[in-house]
């Protein structure tokens, strides 16, 4: 077995929901890998993420555009394929889903039954998350604006670009 990461160990999925419960992996992993620290100067996983624009704006024709092009440069090149997530039996539709990476459409996430625990699921899964098509925010749409802040504050506090 060979994989990386960016946390020691014992320090996997720590402060994550029933955490008791991924203990056992924890020190299987322990118990039959080597662990080995390889310091370097640069995270390339970061790479294209810290050279690109964190967000667009004014939402324009060209915003899609511009949002494929972080994909590309995001992803690795793995084609931006529409579809599914699912999370306690909902489907959320994803305009392109990565090995870790995942582009939704605000509809998707922030209008409709969607709460913090759709959220923290899709910070757990993914390491980052483009979102499109972000309105202008007044009275006409609070709820998406509050569902919109929690999903930020999900994002944020689970360490997710």
């Amino acid at each position: 077995l060979v994989t990386t990461s960016n946390t020691a160990v014992e320090n996997l999925y720590l402060n994550g929901l029933q955490r008791d419960s991924f203990l056992p992996a924890i020190g299987l992993l322990q118990t039959y890998c080597v662990e080995l620290y390889a310091e370097g100067t640069e995270d390339y996983r970061m790479r294209a993420l810290t050279r690109s624009p964190v967000y667009q704006a004014p939402r324009d024709p060209g915003s899609d555009a511009w949002l494929g092009t972080r994909w590309a440069e995001l992803s690795g090149g793995q084609p931006a394929k529409p579809g599914n997530i699912e999370i306690e039996g909902r489907k959320i539709p994803v305009r392109a889903r990565g090995k870790s990476i995942a582009w939704f459409d605000f509809k998707a996430l922030c209008e409709g039954p969607r709460g913090p625990s759709d959220y923290i699921e899709i910070a757990h899964e993914f390491n980052t998350v483009l979102l499109g098509d972000i309105p202008h925010f007044d009275k006409l749409n609070e709820d998406a604006a509050r569902r919109f802040v929690n999903l930020i504050d999900e994002l944020y506090d689970r360490h997710v670009n």
